[in-house]
């Protein structure tokens, strides 16, 4: 049972193969969406609503092209629903482009056929929604757009006026705060050519290449595969910024031979789950959010994925050192010398696939925009693939690359189209200023119990939302609550930020690891749990934020805190085990839990005591095994 429900959660938003002519439309409209974004990223000049509804106009002929109406169908054809809805989608977007200048004009005053257009729109897009990512999302939209137009229905606090749907719809449809609103403004200036980039990456053979390095890095240690589940999941992160979409090109390769050296499914799963976790916290992609955090805070770009940087290192070393650990308790053996490829070569052979990502980032530490820097990125790959004959790209290959990248991107148009009704109907009904008044009174001004609530509110509002989704919903609602208790802006958004991953790893939903277990065949809640256990900076890291300058200090602030917060995880790691280099006895335990709290509290004081009794557990421990190795067998 739990293994058919992994498969089904795995499935969902499978691409359907289409055949024929069929085939040959959506192909047409994926590589035309691909181009059209490359134009205006370059040459193009164009109007922001026309350039947002054309693109939804094509990520909606896509995905209701390639994302079936029904799951389980087995068609290679458009249905007369897909064609129904392509058509409608059509409409929609050209009245939008062909009317907006006298929309502008009209503002407020919408007509009738902005009503039924608008309609029609909204449902377009939930449907949308519901195809790529299942009915979560367009399930959450829809209640706030009742809550939005019954609002003098519902009780205490929560009331308000209400809202007509002619007020409703034309808000939603004719202005930039709904549908195409921030989220996908967000996406078809930023998010797009950076999954485009991503594509091409793919496509030649980058993620093979980072793979087989991070077996060269790190097989010869113990556990070996899952170390590089972890150091391969950070090297993907940088090309897609996706937890699920880690999970599943570099767990198809690492929970194999997790299970082979030792691991159980669960636990090999959690592994993979809780690492590519770190895909959508890793610099420069972060999935959409670092784009949707600059434009909403209007901090730059660069200072974004450089204020995530630190924490970013953290999370994936406290996962390295629980895997570590696992390794050590479980007494594994490093993988076989004839598994591990040499490192030189493998490296020799793929190393001119970093030059894109050096000239990405050079040219954001140069100063260019997000959008100049990824197009000469993308330039720059097809040239330097074509340096060595296993990865050169023909027209063929740049062909597929368009098309690939647009169909990936597609999901998250969706999902990003759908977050605007959510963004306009929360900012409609002032509901985060209501959910910031709840946070206060219950929280008392108190920093750690506001957290605790934003962390409870960001699970439960993150259930089955892809990530992007939960982020927007929740910074709507809990940045406000933040920073009215003297949490800074970007602080605030980051803390949202972590917290909104949770979901993907936490029990009962925990959308990755029913992918991860789709591979391991390992029980899904197991796999879920394991994942929770290995993800822990998901939850202390925020608290670390809000109560340090982590974010916020100069370099040497960072470093000062970032040690004692690395020691305190570690700590944390081993009280939970309890075990480090062998079994802990009572008073090592004692001391591994007392370092914990020393090096989480924001004290340079505390931070001295907790890494000194955290080396003393390190000292005892390493003591201890040698003399006990030292005695003469009885």
């Amino acid at each position: 049972m739990e293994k058919s429900a992994a498969q089904i959660k795995q499935s969902k938003g499978k691409l359907r193969q289409l055949k024929g002519l069929d085939s040959g439309f959506i192909t047409c409209a994926a590589i035309g969406l691909s181009l059209y974004q490359i134009y205006f990223a370059t040459i193009g000049i164009i109007d922001t609503m026309t350039f947002r509804a054309i693109h939804l106009i094509l990520a909606m002929i896509i995905v209701f092209g390639v994302y079936p109406f029904k799951r389980k169908t087995k068609s290679v054809h458009l249905s007369l629903i897909d064609i129904g809805c392509i058509v409608l989608a059509i409409i929609v977007g050209v009245y939008m482009v062909v009317q907006w200048p006298q929309m502008v004009l009209r503002q407020g005053e919408p007509t009738h056929w902005d009503i039924v257009l608008g309609i029609v729109a909204l449902l377009l897009t939930l449907e949308m929604a519901r195809r790529t990512t299942g009915w979560a999302l367009p399930l959450v939209s829809a209640l706030f757009l009742t809550y939005s137009y019954l609002g003098p229905y519902f009780p205490g606090n929560f009331a308000h006026v209400g809202f007509p749907l002619e007020r409703l719809v034309g808000q939603l449809y004719t202005t930039t705060e709904g549908i195409y609103g921030l989220p996908l403004g967000v996406m078809v200036n930023y998010v797009f050519l950076f999954i485009l980039f991503a594509g091409f990456l793919q496509k030649s053979g980058a993620g093979e290449f980072l793979i087989e390095l991070s077996y060269a890095l790190t097989g010869r240690f113990k556990g070996g595969p899952a170390k590089t589940a972890v150091v391969a999941s950070g090297l993907m992160a940088t090309i897609t910024g996706a937890a699920t979409a880690n999970v599943v090109a570099t767990g198809s390769f690492t929970i194999p031979l997790m299970k082979k050296v030792g691991y159980k499914p669960e636990t090999a799963g959690g592994i993979e789950t809780a690492a590519s976790v770190g895909g959508q916290l890793t610099p420069p992609i972060m999935g959409a959010g670092a784009f949707i955090m600059a434009e909403w805070t209007g901090i730059p770009y660069l200072k974004i994925i450089s204020i995530a940087a630190a924490p970013a290192i953290i999370y994936y070393f406290s996962v390295g050192f629980y895997v570590h650990l696992l390794a050590n308790k479980l007494g594994l053996k490093p993988m076989r010398k004839d598994e591990i490829p040499p490192l030189w070569p493998v490296f020799k052979k793929g190393c001119h696939l970093f030059i894109p990502l050096v000239v990405l980032i050079g040219m954001l530490i140069w100063g260019y925009t997000p959008m100049t820097s990824v197009i000469f990125a993308i330039g720059s790959l097809i040239v330097a693939a074509n340096l060595r004959h296993e990865t050169r790209m023909g027209i063929k290959t740049i062909l597929e690359a368009l098309e690939q990248g647009s169909k990936s991107a597609v999901l998250v148009s969706a999902s990003l189209a759908c977050a605007g009704i959510l963004m306009c109907t929360i900012g409609l009904t002032g509901v985060g200023l209501k959910f910031s008044s709840v946070v206060l009174q219950f929280s008392g001004g108190n920093i750690l119990l506001a957290l605790l609530l934003v962390a409870i509110a960001s699970l439960f509002l993150g259930m089955e939302l892809p990530i992007t989704a939960a982020y927007i919903t929740c910074a709507v609602l809990a940045v406000p609550a933040l920073t009215s208790i003297g949490v800074e802006l970007i602080v605030a958004h980051m803390i949202v930020f972590w917290f909104s991953m949770d979901s993907s790893i936490t029990p009962p939903v925990c959308i990755s690891a029913y992918a991860a277990s789709g591979i391991s065949g390992g029980n899904p809640i197991r796999t879920g749990l394991a994942a929770w256990k290995m993800a822990k900076a998901l939850y202390i890291l925020p608290i670390v934020f809000a109560t340090t300058k982590m974010l916020t200090g100069s370099p040497l602030e960072i470093i000062l805190i970032s040690i004692p917060t690395m020691i305190g995880i570690a700590s944390f790691s081993i009280t939970w085990e309890g075990f480090f280099i062998r079994k802990l006895n009572l008073l090592e335990r004692l001391f591994t839990a007392a370092a914990t709290i020393s090096c989480l509290y924001p004290s340079m004081i505390s931070y001295f005591i907790g890494s000194g009794l955290f080396l003393a557990v390190v000292v005892m421990q390493t003591t201890l095994k040698r003399s006990a190795q030292s005695e003469p067998a009885i």
